[in-house]
């Protein structure tokens, strides 16, 4: 009788910190079966096979529904939602990744279904199990874009052993003559983190500033993201712009002096990473794309997303032991650009792209 009693005050207790209407149940049920007869979801993402095969293992194992990962870069997949579109023969029902090409491209040419009021789960659909008690939405309508993740980036690796990190107390430090052709990034005219760093940088300290960095400073570019991290942890270069956590972390753990370095002046600005997720409009698993994307908003979905791309969930139960602390923003500290915001996507950041563009070529 008390196992029993037990059972009903823990349902109680669920049923008032998740609110699950019966009509939103009854509603939810009917897309999962639905989704069931469809048999699967297609969803594009970055190309990164750990967080692919989580995705994959977690989704079948909450719904016993297959998922078919596409591994493309976000501006692949814009160019190949846009042709299908146009074709009618859609064949992604759901795309994760970086916020720009959803504003600019994909949203205005309606390419892209709501997702607001297809967030049914009680779990992704409370606002008081995400950060500052609300749902993260890229775009103003707050209705195509939802983002999961926030961290800080916009900074850069050293390999301790060859580089002093107290040398490089300020940005303007690495333009003296010491740093020349000790510095690679990844290619910042191409989208992507070293383009968020280097439109970072243009926006807080000017064109002047970015072309003595990159240019004068002889900056090596590629478009690797291990290949960057590689060359400072093996000593090739002492500094390295643009660097993502997976790839860093992937060599601390070898034991290689490979340290992440905010200079005091600019502490960073806060992005999403791969975490802004949208429906494609004609998909063609529909309700297996709906309840894929309430279970991506859960604390099980965000889990995976978290432990494998090492980017920090904005829900308040997911653990942020799973990411390195270099990455979560520090309370007191003012951010003073969001890079996921359509204000800035739309009206600032073309403006920077310009004048990177002038500075760096294309």
């Amino acid at each position: 009788m008390k196992k029993v009693y037990g059972f009903v005050l823990l349902g109680l207790g669920l049923a008032l910190f998740f609110p699950f209407s019966g009509a939103a149940q009854e509603r939810w049920e009917k897309i999962v079966a639905e989704a069931k007869k469809e048999g699967k979801v297609v969803v594009s993402g970055p190309p990164l096979s750990g967080f692919r095969q989580g995705l994959i293992d977690g989704y079948r194992k909450a719904y016993g529904i297959s998922l078919e990962y596409l591994g493309l870069p976000s501006g692949e997949m814009s160019v190949r939602l846009e042709r299908e579109a146009a074709a009618g023969r859609v064949s992604v029902d759901a795309n994760l990744g970086g916020a720009s090409s959803g504003i600019v491209n994909e949203m205005p040419k309606g390419l892209l279904e709501p997702i607001a009021d297809k967030l049914i789960l009680a779990e992704a659909a409370n606002p008081k199990m995400w950060h500052k008690g609300k749902i993260k939405w890229v775009d103003n309508q707050q209705r195509y874009l939802l983002q999961t993740s926030e961290w800080v980036m916009t900074d850069l690796i050293m390999n301790k052993d060859k580089a002093n990190p107290n040398a490089v107390a300020v940005w303007a430090d690495l333009l003296k003559p010491e740093w020349k052709g000790k510095i690679a990034s990844y290619d910042p005219r191409r989208g992507g983190p070293g383009n968020a760093v280097a439109r970072y940088l243009l926006h807080q300290f000017g064109e002047e500033f970015v072309v003595k960095l990159y240019k004068d400073q002889n900056v090596v570019f590629t478009q690797d993201l291990r290949q960057l991290v590689e060359w400072v942890a093996r000593g090739t270069h002492a500094v390295a712009l643009g660097p993502v956590q997976v790839m860093i972390e992937l060599f601390r753990k070898e034991g290689f002096p490979v340290v992440r370095h905010f200079p005091k002046d600019a502490p960073g600005s806060l992005v999403g990473g791969y975490s802004t997720i949208t429906l494609v409009k004609g998909a063609p698993h529909p309700n297996a794309a709906i309840a894929f994307v309430n279970w991506f908003a859960s604390k099980e979905g965000q889990e995976i997303y978290a432990r494998e791309l090492l980017e920090p969930s904005r829900r308040t139960d997911v653990r942020q032991d799973l990411v390195p602390e270099y990455v979560l923003p520090k309370p007191g500290v003012d951010y003073k650009l969001d890079q996921y915001s359509e204000d800035w996507i739309v009206n600032v950041a073309p403006k920077v792209q310009k004048k990177l563009a002038e500075a760096l070529g294309r």
